[in-house]
């Protein structure tokens, strides 16, 4: 399937109105102005992007407005907790015939694709906040990839791949957080306190997230207040929802560590575990 023939495909599906963004400022669907490049030799291009490198691993250092297009193999990209974003954008991170190449930490938003992998594997998409997008992520004839422990959040569609790709959605026993699931499976239920649903997500029948999340993932569970670092602040907020449940006033579902609808003192020492680590 050729960059032509998806091009035209996004063009066609903005004509008839299927997504909600505007996208007028888009010219050029792999190279829009402003794209940071990843080079082949290492080096980023342009060399003021907020990104900074440590050997084979490329960390943000602050939000992008920008799209990033990745042309060297076995590297990571950390987000680092921010954002890559830009309304009306065409593709947040073009993994286009990629291998080995883990992307994490990040929120990735507001672009016609979040994430595209096009001849692409053994890639690695975990730990991100994907969200308010065209396509959350799109696959196109790349297998063997891993996607699991991330936040799809009202993207027009979560996930896309063609029935020849054939990827691993969880990691045998956390998968992604879905917002649009339990419309999907309204007879899903709770998997005994496990904190996923006993109800396969399917992106095509070759493609399922077998342990799809109740809530979304955290990169560090206990800091519940997303300051970065778990501490004090974070045990009280779970201490003032003490012996909640989902049925009556000041529950926080954010405070059940374990997924068992009520707050008692397992969740307070499960957030007491992560005391002094930092995001």
């Amino acid at each position: 399937m050729s960059k032509k023939f998806i091009s035209g495909l996004m063009w066609i599906m903005l004509s008839v109105g299927m997504l909600a963004f505007n996208t007028q400022a888009s010219k050029c669907f792999y190279c829009p102005a402003g794209t940071i490049y990843i080079r082949l030799d290492g080096s980023v291009d342009p060399g003021t992007a907020s990104i900074v490198r440590d050997g084979d691993v490329y960390t943000l250092t602050d939000n992008i407005d920008d799209s990033i297009v990745v042309e060297r193999d076995s590297i990571a990209i950390d987000g680092a907790g921010y954002a890559l974003q830009k309304l009306g954008g065409e593709t947040g991170i073009d993994l286009s015939e990629r291998r080995n190449v883990t992307i994490r930490n990040m929120a990735i938003q507001k672009f016609l694709v979040g994430i595209l992998l096009e001849n692409s594997s053994t890639c690695s998409i975990f730990g991100n906040d994907i969200s308010d997008n065209g396509f959350g992520i799109l696959l196109v004839l790349s297998s063997n990839n891993f996607i699991y422990c991330n936040n799809f959040v009202n993207n027009s569609f979560q996930a896309n791949t063609d029935t020849d790709s054939i990827n691993a959605w969880d990691d045998g026993s956390e998968g992604n957080y879905w917002s649009n699931y339990e419309k999907r499976h309204l007879d899903a239920q709770k998997a005994d306190g496990s904190g996923v649903w006993d109800t396969a997500y399917v992106v095509n029948e070759r493609n399922q997230d077998y342990y799809p999340l109740v809530k979304p993932w955290r990169f560090s569970t206990g800091d519940l207040n997303d300051d970065g670092i778990v501490d004090i602040l974070d045990i009280a907020i779970v201490a003032m929802t003490f012996d909640t449940t989902p049925e009556g006033s000041g529950w926080n579902p954010d405070t059940d560590m374990d997924n068992n609808d009520i707050i008692n003192i397992i969740d307070i020492s499960a957030v007491a575990v992560d005391f002094g680590k930092t995001l």
